[in-house]
C-alpha cells in the first residue's frame, strides 16, 4: 500500500507542476479578411481559452456593445488582424474562460486612424489588472498615433489577474497579440489533491 500512495505521489508531482500552465499569444487572425470592410463580431471574442469582453452598453454609448476588425485593404489595417473595441469609452474586459488566473505580459496596440505626420495625435491607454486577493495594479501606454504597431510590456504586478481592462478612446486604437499564460494550479495542491483521492480509492479497494 505504501508503495502504490508513493507512485501515485510521485506522478502527480511530475503532472501536477504544468496543469493547466501555457503560454499563448491571442492573435486574432481567425477573424482575418482580405477585403475592405469593417466586420462587427459581437461584444464577445474567445480564443485560447481567454475570454474578450466589450461591457458598453446602449445608453452609454448610443448603440450595441461588439468588437470590429479591419479588412487587409482598410486604411489604418495594421499588418496583421486586430482588434477594435467598437463603443467610444467602451470597456474591453480580458479574464480566462472559466474564471481562473493568468500572467499578462505584453500587448501590440496600433492607432486606428493613424496620421502620418508631425501633428499626429498621441493616444494613451490606460490598463487596469485585478488580483486574485481582489487588489488593483495599473499600467499606461502610449501608442505614436502614426502608422505601425507599437508592443508594450507588462511589469511582474500583471501577474496572478482574474482580469484585466482597458478602454477605447476619443482617438481610437486598435489591440493585437495579447501574451498571457494561464497561471497553474500549484503543484502542490494537486499533489494533495490527487494523493488524498489515491488514498482514498486503495482503502476502498482492500475494505472490498
Amino acid at each position: 500500500m505504501k508503495k502504490a500512495v508513493l507512485a501515485l505521489c510521485l506522478m502527480s508531482g511530475v503532472f501536477g507542476a504544468s496543469l493547466d500552465s501555457h503560454a499563448y499569444i491571442v492573435d486574432f487572425e481567425s477573424l482575418a479578411h482580405n477585403d475592405d470592410q469593417i466586420v462587427e463580431h459581437g461584444a464577445t471574442y474567445a480564443e485560447g481559452g481567454f475570454l474578450f469582453t466589450n461591457t458598453a452598453t446602449v445608453e452609454s454609448s448610443g448603440y450595441a456593445p461588439s468588437f470590429a476588425t479591419l479588412g487587409t485593404q482598410v486604411y489604418g489595417y495594421s499588418g496583421s488582424t486586430a482588434l477594435v473595441n467598437d463603443n467610444y469609452a467602451g470597456q474591453t474586459v480580458l479574464t480566462r474562460v472559466g474564471g481562473e488566473t493568468f500572467n499578462l505580459s505584453s500587448i501590440t496596440l496600433a492607432a486606428l486612424y493613424p496620421v502620418d505626420a508631425p501633428d499626429n495625435t498621441p493616444v494613451s491607454v490606460l490598463f487596469t489588472g485585478t488580483l486574485a486577493n481582489g487588489a488593483t495594479v495599473s499600467q499606461s501606454f502610449t501608442v505614436n498615433g502614426t502608422f505601425g504597431t507599437q508592443v508594450f510590456s507588462f511589469g511582474s504586478d500583471f501577474n496572478n489577474l482574474v482580469s484585466a481592462n482597458w478602454e477605447q478612446t476619443l482617438n481610437s486604437y486598435q489591440f493585437d497579440n495579447v501574451d498571457v499564460t494561464a497561471t497553474p494550479i500549484p503543484a502542490a495542491a494537486w499533489l494533495l489533491g490527487s494523493g488524498l483521492m489515491g488514498l482514498a480509492g486503495i482503502r476502498r479497494r482492500k475494505q472490498n
